[in-house]
């Protein structure tokens, strides 16, 4: 944890902390509990690769109620068979109507792939951007680190690095014909006859099998995915 200070004795920093999982007392399950729990806090965003069921269940409950009074837009990604049906059900329970649902996909090579947390009000924020997934491994027992920033909102440096994020945020929860959709049961069905979302049984099968053609989607008649380009590696 650091914080740093001007010439003044002002601080320019609020807190930089680590989150290292699964030996860490405090993890990003702890972190997020907490902070849904908050009532300070008027708005939660997320982005991540994976949604089980296995790590909602766990915040179901409390994101219900933040969801009620606050305001909430997590994006989801659905590459590699990670984000189970079950899981994407707790959300679309505990978040809509209130709240927004999105699922991010592109039909290249290119896994949707962030993991970032973010709680903020009028005047404070709390920032986690890591290794970690909504599953119980994300949020308590798999080997994860992750960086949870405090930002001075008044500094102006740190409110960019703020502003970056709510930047990249909007990116992955905004309409995007073939790419981004707004989640809610009538997509769930379609990402499940298409195959790009499985049951968490299905899952687990495909795992054992060794294959993840299933879990990925092998369907010809997905019409509704499609491939952009991205920057190349050089």
């Amino acid at each position: 944890m650091t914080e740093d200070a001007d010439s003044s004795g002002v601080s320019k920093r609020k807190v930089i902390d680590v989150i290292v999982q699964p030996d860490d007392q405090f993890r990003l399950g702890d972190f997020l509990t907490q902070s849904l729990n908050n009532v300070d806090w008027t708005e939660f965003r997320a982005s991540v690769a994976f949604v089980k069921r296995s790590g909602t269940k766990h915040l179901k409950s409390a994101l219900a109620a933040f969801s009620q009074r606050a305001s909430v837009s997590i994006s989801a990604g659905i590459d590699s068979g990670g984000t189970s049906l079950e899981g994407l059900q707790d959300l679309i329970s505990a978040v809509l109507p209130a709240g927004k649902l999105w699922i991010y996909h592109n039909a290249n090579s290119s896994t949707f792939h962030p993991k970032v947390f973010l709680f903020k009000n009028s005047g404070a924020d709390d920032l986690v951007i890591g290794s970690c997934n909504l599953t119980e491994g994300g949020l308590y027992t798999n080997y994860e680190a992750g960086v949870r920033f405090k930002l001075d909102l008044a500094n102006t440096a740190q409110r960019s690095v703020l502003l970056s994020v709510e930047a990249a945020l909007d990116r992955w929860s905004a309409a995007l014909p073939g790419v981004c959709f707004a989640l809610d049961g009538v997509l769930l069905k379609k990402l499940v006859d298409l195959g790009k979302v499985p049951s968490e049984a299905m899952a687990k099968e495909t795992e054992e099998r060794g294959s993840a053609d299933e879990a990925n989607g092998s369907s010809g008649k997905d019409s509704l995915f499609k491939a952009i380009g991205v920057r190349a590696a050089p």
